[in-house]
């Protein structure tokens, strides 16, 4: 009986310990939970000849967005969350596409709104020149 009481006391401390010191311990390996809340910063780079109140941020599969007040756009979401620039709905006659971007660990963000070429379309070019670099 007694052999049985000290077993569950050593059980309930390990459990505790592992507990109170999981945060610490993933936070030494860098393990990142994807629904925590983080606070993002992005920076418009407008090429484009239109005015910065023509994007916004939008969190992609959703109906969120984020307007830019001089060029820069602050708000909190879920780390798993992918953000892209799209056009204001005050906006409906003009389109733009842009490629979704995992949050940065490094803030602020930057996006570029370019309207010369397609992002989608840069892309590929970009990831043919690396291809053919090689």
């Amino acid at each position: 009986m007694r052999e049985n009481i000290i077993a569950l006391g050593v059980i309930a401390i390990l459990i505790s310990g592992a507990y109170f010191l999981a945060p610490i311990i993933y936070d030494m390996i860098g393990f990142e939970d994807p629904d925590e809340i983080v606070s993002v910063s992005v920076e418009l780079e407008n090429r484009c000849p239109f005015d910065d109140k023509v994007f916004v941020v939008k969190v992609v599969n959703s109906v969120r967005s984020f307007n830019f007040n001089n060029g820069k756009a602050t708000f909190r979401v879920p780390r798993k969350t992918m953000l892209k620039l799209a056009v204001s709905r005050e906006f409906p006659d003009f389109e733009y596409s842009d490629i979704p971007q995992k949050i940065s660990d490094d803030m602020p963000m930057k996006m570029i709104a370019d309207c010369t070429t397609s992002p989608r379309l840069q892309s590929t070019m970009d990831a043919l020149k690396q291809q053919f670099q090689n």
